[in-house]
């Protein structure tokens, strides 16, 4: 009876192993992987995380042997939920799939994809796809594939539906522009004037660094459609032309009282020339001065004695610009507060009019004043001056850290790179931003990460690489790769050993060709 009873235990020992290679698990893992591959779109961003879901669990099969019937129908019950989760995957693909054949008809029928709010199936679906793409923008998990996305804008769809009305009257002014020859539409235009009026107002809020619906792309579209950003500047050029046939027939520049509309133009510059001269208030800027000059113009056509009003002006300029080189002796820079009292709003008055001088408004600066300022040191933009600053910080923690993803705790350094990755959302957005062109070029050069996204893979990058140093380490102390579980890498190695095994088999892992050679030349295995 005693044999008996131990024969029994056997059996019921053995039947679990017998059970267990009734139902290879390599040929589930298998089944279950070719089905992931073949249902799922290429560039589903979950159907990976599915497959190595089911590789890490069968894996754990394996080392769960003593206990093969719970674990075998374990197993089984993976594969059903797998099946399900695959049956729920197609019939969304199949859904959109459906939609967008249905935004291809829309457009059909009327000639755009402005499909409007109120249609609660496929305007529902449209106002999604745009919400996904916000998300996609901030780095965020989305089910807008690169497909999808690219799919939708094969068709012309618009991601920022507010730059649709905008690009409706782009072509009106580029109407105006055939019938007219130019874009400088009157204010009282009806809409078309002014929106052009406003275009202009937010193009010189843009410039500012203030809050504006002007974009850079939008500036740059203007401007290619002929788009006149200083009007008066056209009328000054048309003036120039008639003053150069003028003298071409009088030779000489010295126009009467009798030539109409040239008369009191002509009278207008010698007056704005002689202030610029005088170091007085005066729209006329460097460029328009040496254009005059060019034809003609010259101080010694006019009277330039300066009045005691003027030379006391003069004077007072003079000994603001001595007390700022004192000031750069005591401090190492001119960068005068506001708050320091007459100098500081002095040094203010510079840079404002310098503004005045770039826009072609009346401006006390001279090009004599602008060389003395910029001889010591002025600095004419204090955002850039700013922004530049904290550039040379985050490079110094580049520097020290090996990366740029500084925490938001880190005081004032860490908000001005999460203010910077906010611009480049609305960057792409095609919103309004101070994020140039070349400041992104610069953070992108000495490797910050825009999105979160980014951030993440960026800093499981640097983890993956210091574990491979402990495992280089571990191997060269060792002679072999085979990390015990209880060891720090154990659970680490462990996992990379599936994808690399996984990788060369062909399956497709999360294993990339540089992580696979770095192991590889360790002998990894």
């Amino acid at each position: 009876s005693t044999q008996a009873s131990n024969r029994s235990k056997a059996t019921r020992i053995r039947q679990p192993h017998m059970a267990r290679s009734n139902v290879p698990m390599r040929l589930v893992l298998i089944i279950t992987l070719c089905a992931l591959f073949v249902f799922l779109p290429c560039d589903h961003p979950t159907w990976q995380v599915d497959a190595l879901q089911v590789a890490s669990f069968l894996s754990s099969i394996r080392a769960a042997r003593d206990d093969g019937t719970k674990t075998r129908l374990a197993a089984l019950h993976a594969v059903a939920r797998s099946n399900k989760s695959l049956g729920k995957l197609k019939a969304g693909q199949a859904r959109w799939d459906g939609r967008l054949e249905q935004l291809r008809q829309f457009r059909r029928e009327h000639g755009h994809l402005n499909v409007p709010s109120s249609d609660p199936e496929l305007g529902g679906w449209v106002t999604t796809q745009r919400a996904m793409h916000i998300r996609w923008e901030a780095g965020k998990g989305t089910t807008l594939t690169d497909e999808r996305r690219a799919q939708l804008e094969s068709l012309g769809f618009v991601w920022d539906p507010t730059d649709l009305a905008w690009r409706k009257i782009l072509e009106d002014l580029s109407r105006y522009r055939v019938e007219h020859g130019h874009c400088s539409v009157p204010h009282s235009y009806g809409t078309l004037g002014r929106w052009v009026h406003t275009q202009r107002l937010e193009y010189h809020k843009m410039m500012r660094g203030d809050d504006s619906t002007m974009t850079e792309v939008r500036a740059a579209e203007l401007s290619e459609a002929g788009f006149e950003w200083d009007p008066r500047q056209r009328q000054f050029d048309e003036m120039m032309e008639r003053l150069r046939e003028f003298k071409e027939e009088r030779g000489h520049i010295r126009v009467g009282s009798k030539e109409g509309k040239l008369s009191g133009w002509f009278y207008r510059q010698q007056r704005a020339y002689r202030d610029l001269l005088d170091g007085l208030p005066s729209p006329m800027t460097l460029e328009r001065k040496a254009a005059l000059e060019e034809i003609g113009f010259a101080p010694k056509m006019f009277n330039t004695t300066l009045s005691v009003k003027t030379t006391k002006k003069k004077e007072k300029w003079e000994d603001s610009y001595e007390k700022l080189k004192l000031y750069k002796k005591e401090f190492g820079h001119v960068n005068v507060p506001q708050t320091d009292g007459k100098l500081g709003r002095w040094v203010r008055h510079q840079r404002q009019q310098m503004t005045n001088l770039k826009k072609g408004k009346r401006s006390t600066l001279t090009e004599e004043r602008v060389k003395l300022l910029s001889y010591v040191g002025f600095v004419w933009d204090m955002k850039e001056f700013k922004w530049q600053k904290k550039f040379e910080e985050i490079q110094q923690y580049h520097e020290e850290n090996g990366h740029c993803n500084v925490p938001q705790s880190y005081g004032e350094l860490g908000d001005w790179v999460e203010t910077q990755r906010e611009q480049f959302v609305l960057k792409k957005k095609g919103r309004n931003t101070w994020l140039t062109n070349e400041r992104e070029d610069a953070l992108s050069d000495l490797g910050f990460t825009w999105t979160r996204g980014e951030q993440i893979r960026s800093r499981n990058e640097r983890r993956w690489n210091n574990n491979f140093e402990k495992l280089k380490k571990f191997q060269n102390e060792t002679g072999n790769c085979s990390v015990p579980l209880t060891h720090e890498l154990g659970n680490w190695v462990r996992n990379q050993r599936a994808q690399f095994r996984a990788a060369k088999r062909g399956i497709q892992s999360s294993m990339t060709e540089g992580r696979r050679s770095k192991l590889e030349s360790i002998s990894f295995d």
